[in-house]
């Protein structure tokens, strides 16, 4: 759907962007030197330009195995240890690959493109991050990107997934502000499908599973919108396949009557 597609550009944006940073032999030797005030002006700029665009919200820096070094997003806080969290720092820093995909934080849930980070002479000295949180801002972003006809049906968005303690949490909204009671029923009842669609009356919601970096269920999307015009024409279009097949009957009732020999 729309809806993963732009989770999608989100992490193609990431790589592009930290291909870019990688490649950069002043960012290499900043970040080897531990360099956190040089590091920070030469990327600061790059970095709020993107936040303002709406492409980024997070950028960091890590140590081996995940302590932070430098976060762009809040420069103020560093050398805490993310292990216990930050799955994917931990596992790029592990297995020296880049990692991508949704991961759970602190106090949001966000698309991760994390990268390991290798000096001049091929020696592994630790990670860099960009991420995007799945929230109220992404979802508006989302809907503003449709086309006025998928806008006139009304297109409610929410994002429901696990905490770090794996309680259910509304992440993001477009009109809902409480998570609602049965957010751990239809989780269960996603199961390992990718959807499911349930209609009432003039309305349509589709629940779509979220899945981790590992392929694991994380929680899921809920898209409501109407479907009034669909039931119109679906209607319209039975009630024209009535009266051509009446039509049709009608014909050919009036041509054995013709064909009737008469006594």
């Amino acid at each position: 759907t729309s809806f993963f597609n732009s989770i999608t550009a989100y992490k193609d944006k990431g790589e592009l962007y930290l291909s870019g940073i990688l490649s950069n032999k002043n960012v290499i030797k900043l970040f080897k030197e531990k360099d956190r005030e040089g590091l920070y002006n030469l990327l600061k700029n790059d970095y709020n330009k993107l936040k303002s665009e709406g492409k980024i919200e997070q950028f960091q820096f890590h140590e081996i195995p995940a302590k932070s070094f430098l976060r762009f997003h809040k420069p103020e806080k560093f050398g805490d240890d993310l292990s216990s969290f930050r799955a994917t720092v931990v596992k790029v820093n592990e297995s020296k690959k880049e990692v991508s995909g949704l991961e759970v934080g602190v106090a949001d849930v966000g698309e991760r493109v994390v990268s390991p980070v290798f000096d001049e002479s091929g020696n592994h000295i630790g990670s860099v991050e960009y991420g995007g949180n799945l929230d109220s801002k992404f979802i508006e972003k989302y809907v503003n990107q449709q086309t006025e006809e998928v806008k006139k049906n009304g297109l409610n968005v929410s994002i429901i997934t696990k905490n770090l303690k794996g309680e259910f949490m509304l992440t993001g909204s477009n009109y809902e502000k409480e998570l609602q009671k049965d957010s751990e029923k239809i989780s269960r009842e996603l199961g390992k499908k990718d959807y499911i669609i349930k209609i009432k009356k003039e309305n349509a919601t589709v629940y779509h599973s979220l899945l981790d970096y590992q392929g694991e269920i994380l929680g899921f999307v809920k898209i409501e919108f109407s479907i009034k015009d669909l039931i119109e024409t679906r209607n319209s279009f039975l009630i024209k396949t009535i009266l051509i097949y009446n039509k049709i009957e009608l014909k050919e009732k009036e041509n054995i009557v013709k064909r009737r020999p008469w006594t």
